[in-house]
């Protein structure tokens, strides 16, 4: 590693928690693994990586999520991974970098990986997982930035019948799941349907008092 700092080959960031390699570098280490078949494996491993260190998403965090975002469009695979392991850190790899996408106001690529980290936990953990619902919940979120309601409702409805049945009308991630779907009719115009699901909210969380 020495030779490669010596030769600015090899970049140490100043917090010493990671460090920036030369695209020649990069390539040279990639066709090794390549020639090799090792490549799979360290793709393997960085993903694994990324998903564990993975920040939240939210404003203290952009300076990371900025600094993830390229690895994990390159890293994360375009197609199902049928390995449950790698392909739940491929999800939280892409829950984290849509929520980051869709602060940013970036919908478009935001609803791509949020979409991607809702299939992957639904085929892998089942439709009911908590995991699987957060994503459904965040992708109805993206979805209604976009003002594409229809398709918004459908995944707030989808998350709210799991969770009247697992969780309870009194549960809290129930009661936002209400809340969500009245702020979106209320602001389709639909206001007599908003206000049943306010209603409905209001009765839930007496209920939990």
């Amino acid at each position: 590693m020495a030779p490669s700092i010596n030769y600015s080959l090899v970049h140490i960031g100043s917090e010493t928690v990671s460090f920036d390699m030369h695209r020649l570098v990069q390539l040279s280490v990639r066709t090794w693994q390549e020639i090799h078949l090792e490549l799979a494996r360290w793709q393997e491993k960085a993903r694994a990586t990324m998903a564990e260190m993975s920040p939240n998403g939210e404003y203290e965090s952009w300076t990371e999520c900025k600094r993830l975002l390229p690895h994990a469009q390159e890293g994360v695979k375009p197609s199902f991974n049928t390995d449950e392991d790698d392909s739940m850190n491929d999800a939280t790899i892409l829950s984290t970098c849509g929520w980051y996408l869709h602060r940013q106001g970036a919908y478009f690529d935001a609803e791509a990986m949020r979409r991607r980290a809702f299939v992957r936990r639904a085929k892998m953990i089942g439709p009911e997982h908590p995991y699987t619902l957060a994503s459904a919940n965040q992708l109805g979120l993206v979805l209604d930035s976009q003002e594409k309601y229809e398709e918004a409702e459908a995944m707030y409805r989808q998350g709210l019948e799991v969770r009247e049945k697992l969780l309870g009308p009194e549960n809290l991630d129930t009661i936002n799941s209400v809340n969500n779907i009245g702020h979106l009719l209320r602001k389709q115009g639909k206001f007599a349907m908003a206000e049943a699901m306010y209603r409905r909210a209001s009765c839930y969380g007496q209920q939990c008092q």
